[in-house]
């Protein structure tokens, strides 16, 4: 599916937040006028640049952006800095209310002593969190894709210099693994406290702890959620290397489909890790070590799927392995990665090692 169709479908999933997605229909038409503008050799008296308030990584930022663009592309910029200007500011508005509610809660709750007391509006609020989150998440997304359609028709390297000056210092995409991951951990304490969410049967793994003992990574198992269905065990392999400094990680595509961190389903008798390795081997073609457990995470999207996250080392990568001819390899920056991975799972996955690399 077609990423404008795809976030359109999420859109309709919080219809009333709908104006504040990026605009990625208006952006393609926007685009359109960029190289109508470009193939006739348009050209401004004075190239500016509109910030519309946005924070900047340094002070130079927007110079450093004039110099990488055409007079055509000054338009389409200012378009999508309005754009990331409307998403920051709800994102921030939002996020000061839920905090808001949440410590009101919180002070009730301790006047009155009642562990019952507020219980329906925290989960409203660990339901709003979450859709923040993913607010964030398609928005990110959608602006990393547009500026790729934009360098590529235009050959420029607009971007890397927009992701690393603008995008990556939004509030709406910083405050993912603070502010907005410390309200979850308090929602999720005060709702977890006392109750077991589920007891995972992962053979020799150590998972099967309770709520309790996992504050942690409370955030990312999303551990208010109770079911008493049957629950699929998956691993979730992040190969990763360092090449020139930079963290890399590996993805695969299989028969031309879409790229994606590698999963494996545990099968019955098998551990996690030796689930992994059967389809590090097997599908990416990889000999592995030193793998290290980054969490456990109940899935947004598929129905009661638990994905036990790993981070691998690359030692060597096969020439010859069962896959190779439906199978590629591709390694990508983790910015890059998390700016086009679709897969949520996998983005908070990413995001986690991001914030502390293993090598």
């Amino acid at each position: 599916m077609k990423w404008g169709k795809a976030l359109n479908a999420k859109v309709e999933e919080t219809p009333e937040w709908s104006p504040y997605f990026l605009n990625f229909k208006s952006m393609k038409k926007e685009l359109k006028a960029v190289k109508e503008m470009n193939s006739r050799g348009v050209e401004f008296k004075e190239r500016d640049l509109d910030m519309h308030g946005l924070t900047t990584r340094e002070s130079d930022s927007k110079e450093k952006l004039l110099k990488c663009t055409t007079d055509a592309i000054v338009p389409f910029l200012d378009k999508l800095n309005a754009e990331i200007a409307t998403i920051e500011t709800f994102f921030v508005a939002t996020l000061t209310q839920l905090e808001k509610k949440l410590n009101e809660i919180e002070r009730e709750r301790r006047a009155s002593d009642d562990e019952q007391k507020g219980v329906l509006a925290l989960r409203e609020i660990n339901r709003s969190l979450n859709a923040l989150e993913e607010f964030s998440r398609l928005n990110y997304i959608s602006a990393a894709k547009i500026l790729k359609k934009l360098d590529k028709s235009m050959e420029s390297e607009v971007k890397t210099i927009y992701i690393t000056e603008i995008l990556n210092v939004q509030t709406f995409h910083t405050a993912l693994s603070s502010t907005l991951r410390n309200l979850s951990e308090r929602v999720d304490a005060i709702l977890s406290a006392g109750s077991d969410v589920f007891m995972a049967n992962s053979g020799s793994d150590n998972f099967n702890k309770n709520a309790r003992q996992r504050s942690n990574n409370a955030r990312d198992l999303n551990n208010d959620v109770e079911t008493t269905e049957v629950l699929r065990h998956v691993s979730l392999c992040v190969p990763l290397r360092r090449t020139d400094g930079e963290l890399e990680v590996l993805v695969v595509t299989e028969n031309d489909g879409s790229p994606h961190l590698v999963k494996a389903h545990i099968e019955a008798g098998e551990t996690s890790v030796e689930a992994l390795l059967r389809e590090m081997s097997e599908l990416a073609g990889l000999a592995v070590g030193q793998e290290r457990n980054v969490g456990e995470y109940l899935s947004t999207t598929k129905k009661n799927t638990v994905y036990y996250a790993y981070t691998v080392v690359v030692e060597r990568e096969l020439e010859d392995w069962p896959m190779a001819t439906t199978v590629r390899r591709r390694w990508l920056q983790i910015d890059e990665l998390i700016s086009e991975l679709e897969d949520n799972t996998g983005v908070r996955v990413l995001r986690k090692i991001n914030e502390s690399p293993p090598i």
